[in-house]
């Protein structure tokens, strides 16, 4: 347990800090009701109530819940999402279960009829929420409640943005996706073997937003596994209702911060019958009249145009892919790779490369301009004057004679993807 929940929970004359935390644990994994916990612990009822109530506080205010997280945190992502390395985080709305008087019912009523609250939550890429506001009603949308939260205080670092669903009004400090135009990852997975790329660059910068926007689904879906009260409505008041969804965001946090795995969460015992799990919506449908800011719009065209540039480490990836297909002579043409090996070529660089999905004709196009880099590079080491450095695998030039050097008409980042293992490549090597 946490140091300072454990410190701030102290022993009382009755009621020890290993029997109110065991109280708080044993009722959100069996969502047992007041009268299941004092057959089970013997206080009174207004004893854990109020025992209870404390171990929530202290998890609610536990830091776990105060932290913005940075783009080192995934680290495993930044050498195919170069151009979203100011992305903080991913939010998102989902829906919890409650129980509560028929005469406050109605607000809380969802289109699958049965009654819960609004949540957002926010996460960063390593599945830990950094912010939750709960208790909202159905009729309140997404982009509604990050308004109030913003309201109260909620603010996104200068410079750095989230990723948002379509719920959401697309703004410098919130990225939604392009709407009318593809998003779901399963329609992008029809076409992985057909190697047509993207119809355009909104497509792939929707892929993207996707493939990172799946971490905050994936985080909530962690979440509701290892806290199964999440799924059904319980015997508590509304209030301890909406404080125990923000309460088990910050008791995950801390089970993340202890290096704690979803995978022991398949082989647990169902303490809570899944037959009592409560159908709720899944995303909201409450957004068509959110309007998008010009700003945002421009940024995020910005962000998908610079992920259709080609860059060092893609270009270095492949001239590696068709190092390796060079000495198969079932992918030789008369002039180059035949039909089968840009076919191989394609798929083992979109393996390399998942992000990136270029088509068989984009790296033909990119091979044609590497040949070309190449043979600047090499007439330029064939000059007088010219000297080239095996440390730094770079040609070397007085600055009178590279002041109208043919190599300086090419890319800084080919100089550095013109080499392999220190080596100049050489025409027959398959460049």
């Amino acid at each position: 347990m946490e140091p300072a929940i454990f410190k701030a929970t102290t022993n009382a004359w009755d009621v020890t800090i290993e029997e109110q935390l065991g109280m708080f644990m044993y009722m959100i994994s069996h969502n047992a009701s007041n009268q299941m916990l004092q057959k089970a612990f013997q206080p009174s009822g207004e004893t854990i109530h109020r025992k209870i109530s404390k171990v929530s506080y202290q998890f609610q205010t536990h830091n776990s819940l105060n932290c913005f997280p940075f783009i080192a945190t995934w680290p495993q992502y930044l050498s195919i999402f170069l151009s979203l390395q100011n992305c903080i985080g991913a939010i998102d709305g989902t829906h919890i279960p409650i129980t509560i008087a028929e005469d406050r019912a109605p607000p809380y009523r969802n289109r699958k009829g049965t009654l819960s609250h609004n949540v957002m939550v926010v996460c960063d890429f390593d599945l830990n929420f950094t912010f939750v506001s709960c208790g909202w009603e159905e009729s309140t949308s997404d982009a509604g409640v990050l308004r109030s939260a913003i309201s109260k205080g909620f603010s996104v670092p200068e410079g750095k943005f989230y990723l948002v669903d379509g719920g959401y009004a697309n703004t410098p400090s919130f990225i939604a996706p392009y709407k009318g135009v593809r998003y779901h990852l399963n329609q992008f997975r029809r076409r992985r073997s057909s190697y047509s790329g993207y119809e355009n660059y909104k497509e792939l910068f929707n892929h993207r937003h996707a493939i990172l926007c799946n971490h905050i689904e994936r985080a909530i879906g962690v979440l509701k596994k290892r806290f199964p009260i999440l799924k059904i409505g319980t015997f508590h008041p509304i209030e301890n209702q909406i404080k125990t969804a923000a309460t088990t965001v910050a008791f995950h946090n801390i089970i993340r911060g202890q290096n704690g795995d979803e995978g022991w969460l398949d082989n647990q015992l169902d303490y809570i019958c899944p037959s009592q799990y409560v159908d709720v919506p899944k995303g909201d449908n409450n957004y068509l009249n959110d309007t998008e800011s010009s700003d945002g719009s421009t940024l995020r065209d910005q962000i998908a145009l610079q992920m259709m540039i080609w860059n060092v480490m893609y270009e270095k990836g492949l001239i590696d892919v068709m190092h390796d297909h060079k000495d198969n002579p079932k992918f030789k043409g008369q002039n180059g790779w035949n039909h089968d090996g840009w076919i191989s070529i394609t798929t083992k660089f979109n393996e390399k490369f998942p992000a990136a999905h270029f088509s068989k004709q984009q790296l033909q196009e990119k091979e044609k301009e590497l040949k070309g880099n190449y043979k600047a590079i090499r007439d330029s080491r064939n000059e007088s004057g010219v000297g080239w450095n095996d440390t730094l695998c770079m040609v070397l030039a007085e600055r009178s004679l590279a002041k109208d050097h043919s190599l300086l008409k090419t890319s800084d980042a080919w100089l550095l993807t013109a080499l392999k293992h220190g080596k100049p490549y050489t025409a027959s090597d398959g460049i």
